[in-house]
Parts: C-alpha cells; structure tokens; sequence
C-alpha cells in the first residue's frame, strides 16, 4: 500500500495510521463531499501521496469507531477496555490492508464515502471475528454471536461474494439469501444436501461424516454446486 504502508511521512509527519491513534497538533474540519471526491480523484488518477494521507488522516478516528461499534455488537461478554485497544488494532490493519481497495471501489453515483466506507469497515471487522471464533475451541465462550447475522454473512461470501465486496450491490442482504436459499432447493439432491451442511458452517471433514462420504467427493459437490448457484443467479440478473 502506498504513503502510510511504505514509511512515507503523512500530514504533520505521520509515518503510519496506527500513530493517528495520538493527538496530532491541527483541527480537523468538516468536509463536503466534493472535496472528498476531489482528494479521492487526486489519488486514483495522478497518484497524489498528499491526498491519500490526507484522507487517512480525516477518517481514521471515525472508522476505528465504527470497528469499535460493529466489535461490541458482536461480542458482548468481553471487556470494553479490550475492545477499545482491539479496534485500533482492526483499524490499523483496514487501512494498511484495504484502504486503496476501498478508494478504488468507490461509486460516487450509490451514496456517500463515508457510507461505502462504513460498510467496507463493518465487513472487514466481520470478517475478523469469523476467523477468531473458527479458531477458538469455545466459540460460545468467547464471542457471544448473533448467529443468525454469522450465518446471513457466510451465505452471500460463500455464493454471492460480490455483495460483500461491494457494498453498493443494489439488494439488501436478507433478500439476496432468500434468493440463494431458494436456489439450494432446487438443486439435484446430492449436491442440495452437501450446500445446505457446508452453508450451516460444517467443514468439509464434518459434512463427509454427515453424509458417509469421502471428502474428495464433498469438495467436489460443493464447489460445482456453488458454480450452479452463480451461473443461476447471474442469469437471472441477481448478480
């Protein structure tokens, strides 16, 4: 990532987005959307190192509490104070990771930035949490999760990931997985039963058991039902 990822030194001699979690010695003024469009095409299309810092620098402590709102949604029974201290971690990382990304994907014609850019930040928080509690041994324990909204995300990223990584995708969320669920049902029945497992969250190892399968065999089910599923739904103009 260019500027901030590189060492490079920023407005008022930042050299990374973490150092912003400091108080930095100028005002920060509100801004209207054609001047954030102005810094935005600066960037994108002269590759102004100013204007990317400059953006950094305005949105930062707001994304980081955005991260902050969307952690404490999901996780109810962990400390504030770490919550707090892991959202300037999820920040940091969002802006060396994603933040060129998220300009580029930008389409001033589907809202505001700071609403594409809320979304970007809520996904990638998200995003996180998931691969926290695949890898904790007590997920229950230790992210209290509201399953229906784990499970609402994992659909589309499994079947419709262009809906999460644009966020501008024109159906909301809750009737694109109508949608696919209703594609599911019509599927030839040994691959209907393998998605509907795997989309439950159950690896391919606990879905070949399930099913007395072997795991080869699942893989396979599962990735030629997922291209069904796109090319039904693309067809159909839902993708």
């Amino acid at each position: 990532m260019p500027g901030y990822g590189h060492g490079s030194s920023g407005p008022q001699g930042l050299s990374s987005p973490l150092q912003i979690l400091h108080p930095v010695p100028f005002m920060k003024k509100k801004r209207d959307l054609s001047e954030i469009l102005s810094l935005i095409q600066r960037y994108i299309r002269q590759g102004d190192q100013d204007a990317y810092d400059e953006l950094v620098t305005y949105y930062y402590r707001e994304v980081q509490k955005n991260i902050y709102y969307t952690l404490k949604k999901f996780d109810t029974s962990t400390l504030d104070e770490y919550l707090r201290n892991n959202s300037a971690d999820i920040c940091h990382d969002f802006f060396m990771d994603k933040f060129e990304q998220v300009l580029r994907g930008y389409d001033s014609s589907k809202g505001s930035f700071w609403t594409w850019l809320c979304r970007c930040s809520s996904f990638y928080t998200i995003d996180y949490l998931r691969k926290k509690s695949t890898q904790s041994l007590g997920r229950e324990e230790s992210l209290q999760v509201e399953e229906e909204e784990w499970k609402s995300h994992y659909i589309i990223k499994e079947i419709a990931v262009e809906a999460l990584e644009n966020p501008h995708h024109e159906r909301e969320q809750a009737e694109l997985i109508e949608i696919i669920m209703r594609y599911v049902e019509v599927l030839p029945e040994h691959y209907r039963r393998t998605v509907k497992l795997r989309l439950q969250g159950l690896t391919d190892e606990e879905v070949a058991r399930e099913l007395k399968l072997p795991v080869g065999t699942v893989k396979s089910h599962y990735s030629r039902a997922k291209q069904i599923l796109r090319d039904r739904l693309a067809g159909d103009g839902y993708l």
